[in-house]
């Protein structure tokens, strides 16, 4: 069964092809850029503090909180969001950030971008589809864990 789309207007996020579409057009973010975003559109409204999107997102691998400046920076300028006046995604200073957008789960979206999102979607309220993960899939980490590299964590600069 296809995973449900997520939908924040103008813009719908397709798990199914790890993909973000604003209308027809295609929006190009970075894997780990990707599975920031589907943590916050997942806890949108929420406090997700900078410590769960890196445990999310990065486990068992030690990065620095400029991995998520980086990865915040590409997000606001992928949606045409900025800090200064987010619509979408506002910094909580020293503690993490918040999803703005109302988000619907759509199940009917389909995954081209042949058609529009469905109408019924704008009037949709905040939810979670049965059964959605809490966070991202795990990925293999592009950098051991600590443990496995045989020393104490130091934090560094993750591939992304």
């Amino acid at each position: 069964m296809a995973a449900p789309h997520w939908i924040f207007a103008p813009f719908r996020l397709d798990l199914d092809n790890a993909c973000v579409w604003r209308g027809a057009a295609q929006i190009a973010l970075r894997p780990k850029t990707f599975a920031v975003l589907h943590y916050l559109v997942a806890h949108a409204g929420q406090l997700a503090t900078k410590d769960a999107l890196l445990a999310a997102v990065w486990p068992e691998t030690a990065v620095s909180d400029g991995v998520l400046k980086d990865c915040m920076y590409e997000l606001r300028r992928a949606l045409g969001d900025s800090a200064q006046a987010p619509q979408f995604i506002a910094t909580v200073p020293r503690r993490g950030y918040r999803f703005l957008a109302p988000v619907a789960a759509h199940p009917d979206a389909r995954p081209s971008p042949a058609g529009p999102v469905p109408p019924a979607a704008s009037q949709m309220p905040l939810m979670e589809p049965p059964g959605a993960p809490a966070a991202p899939p795990r990925e293999t980490p592009a950098v051991l864990p600590p443990a496995a590299r045989g020393g104490t964590p130091t934090p560094h600069r993750a591939v992304l």
